[in-house]
């Protein structure tokens, strides 16, 4: 398997790769292991046998999800190529929108029995080389996300939507832009509430490594993160499902607007996308 790429987030992210835009899908895909120990090494300092422990449950989990979990993320590729053809209802873009959040959510769930053994296995002594990886992580998500001055957090927001318009569907006009910028200030902000999340759960990861929590209180306390969010603040997933909604609505306006050759480039991008992972799935 091709190990020489550097620095993702983890195996789950293949789902967000597929579905939410980024360039070498297959390249990053096939090599999603050896990123993925790139970054967890990140945050820990990892003793030989937590390396190679990690390794093999990576390359399990990766290829798991090759035989098991390839075919959804390109039934939903489908089913979005399908709706680039033109008319699409509000529904039909609600749906997708589920489905592509529901299998993020079950890649998640999957992946916590792979990573569980090694969070269990951590000492003492290399907490504190994870609180530092904490700390920068969250100095990076302020400097991106949570800038003090809100028009400079809505700028950049719109400055990510519109490379994402981008790389499905070529450069954004003038109506599309517009159309972004109002959902963008119909949206409730998430940013705050979410960055607060993120320090509970880090948090909670110190604390269960510190008092050796066993291996199924490690998968116990990630389900509780990424698959029932029961910890989670009910203001922040009110306001997620919110803004679920306004983004299906900016879907739906979006697609009355794409032009004919936007149309043909988001259904080549997503043919693309397809024929890669299917080669992926060759390559087993």
């Amino acid at each position: 398997m091709d190990r020489r790429a550097r620095r993702c987030i983890a195996i789950a992210l293949v789902t967000s790769l597929c579905l939410s835009g980024c360039s070498a899908i297959r390249l990053a895909y096939d090599r999603l292991d050896w990123l993925a120990m790139n970054y967890i090494e990140d945050y820990f300092e990892l003793e030989a046998q937590q390396r190679g422990q990690l390794a093999e449950s990576f390359e399990a989990r990766l290829n798991a999800h090759r035989t098991e979990e390839l075919d959804r993320i390109i039934t939903v590729l489908d089913r979005a190529e399908e709706l680039a053809k033109g008319d699409a209802s509000l529904e039909e873009i609600h749906a997708l929108v589920d489905e592509t959040r529901a299998i993020f959510v079950d890649t998640m769930r999957r992946t916590i029995p792979y990573l569980a053994p090694t969070l269990a296995s951590v000492e003492n002594y290399q907490i504190t080389h994870l609180e530092n990886g904490f700390s920068k992580m969250n100095e990076e998500f302020v400097e991106r996300y949570t800038p003090d001055d809100v028009s400079a957090r809505k700028a950049a927001r719109l400055e990510r939507f519109e490379n994402r318009f981008e790389f499905w569907a070529g450069d954004p006009n003038e109506e599309q832009r517009a159309l972004m910028k109002k959902a963008i200030d119909a949206a409730p902000d998430i940013y705050t509430l979410w960055f607060a999340d993120r320090k509970r759960q880090q948090r909670e990861l110190i604390e269960a490594v510190r008092i050796k929590s066993s291996q199924q209180q490690i998968e116990q306390l990630l389900e509780q993160w990424w698959v029932s969010g029961v910890r989670r603040d009910p203001e922040l997933d009110q306001r997620y499902a919110r803004t679920r909604q306004i983004y299906a609505q900016l879907l739906y306006d979006l697609d009355r607007t794409l032009t004919p050759s936007q149309r043909e480039e988001a259904r080549s991008q997503m043919r693309s996308i397809k024929d890669s992972l299917r080669k992926a799935q060759q390559d087993q």
